[in-house]
Parts: structure tokens; sequence; C-alpha cells
């Protein structure tokens, strides 16, 4: 009896590494300081704006899956903010850093950005110390609706283990 419920378990856990999303390691970071643009011929554009009281004017961004999307970062407060998407494998880190000038003119930074062929969502934020309160959700396509079949599958496995364990007790 313990061995078939080892065997379950070892078969249980496979599928849910099977599930499980590839390596996020191959993942890029690029700084828009230090490299080129994404895509170069962007149909999309957003704007984004990092306000004097530590949040972004925004807390959403929409764009179409599978778009080359030129996003403007611009910084109306004195202190420095960042514009920062953490990638994946579907789409390379963003990070854009802006600091005004001292005369008052409103620092901007634009940098054009290939999204995922998927419906899916990236949390946007500002990494500067202090200003964690600075996020939001870029929203590509229709964003990111119900969980992968592995993830239904594997909780449909459980729900059907325990109705039948359930009945054998009857």
């Amino acid at each position: 009896m313990k061995y078939k419920f080892l065997i379950g378990t070892l078969f249980v856990l496979s599928l849910l590494i099977v599930s499980l999303p590839a390596s996020v390691s191959g993942a890029q970071d690029h700084d828009a300081h230090d490299v080129a643009d994404h895509c170069t011929t962007p149909t999309a554009h957003v704007s984004i704006a990092a306000t004097t009281d530590l949040t972004f004017n925004t807390t959403e961004l929409t764009v179409e899956k599978n778009t080359c999307v030129m996003i403007m970062f611009k910084n109306q407060s004195n202190v420095t903010h960042d514009f920062t998407i953490d990638g994946d494998d579907d789409m390379d880190k963003v990070h854009l850093a802006v600091m005004n000038t001292t005369d008052g003119h409103m620092g901007v930074k634009m940098f054009n950005m290939m999204t995922p062929d998927d419906d899916t969502e990236y949390e946007f934020y500002c990494s500067e110390t202090g200003h964690e309160n600075m996020v939001g959700t870029l929203i590509v396509g229709k964003g990111k609706g119900l969980p992968a079949p592995s993830v239904i599958f594997f909780i449909g496995f459980l729900a059907t283990f325990a109705v039948v364990k359930k009945f054998k007790k009857l």
C-alpha cells in the first residue's frame, strides 16, 4: 500500500515538473543607455511618467501582442526614476533610467521593444530605493486570462484523486 502511494506521489511530482515553464535564465538585461532598440519600426506608442509624488501617472499600460512598441518614459520630478520590466524567455528586460536636468526641464527616454506573441502581463516598477510604491502592470494582448493547460490538468488530477479516495472509504 505504501509502495503504491510512493509511486503515485512520484508520478504527480513528475507531472508538476514537466508542466513548469522553462527557465528564465536566458533573458537579457537591456539598459536603454547602452544598447540598440529591440525593434526598429514601432507601430504603437505608450507613454508613462514618473510624477513628483513618487507614483507613475498610470498603473496600467495595454499593448498588442507581437508588436513593436515605442515606450516614452518621462520624469516629471527632481529625483532620478526608472521604468523597469523584468524580462523572461518571451521578452527581454527593459530598464529606462531618467534624471531631470537641474534647470527644471523634464527628462525623457524613448525605447522600442517587441512584445511577446502570447497574451500575458508584466509588472513594471521603479527600482530606485524608497520608490516601492511605483508599480503597475503592462498588459500584452488580453492579459493572463486562464492558467496554463498543464496547471488546469494538475488541479483536475488532484480533484479526481480526492474524489476517488473519498468514495473508497464509503
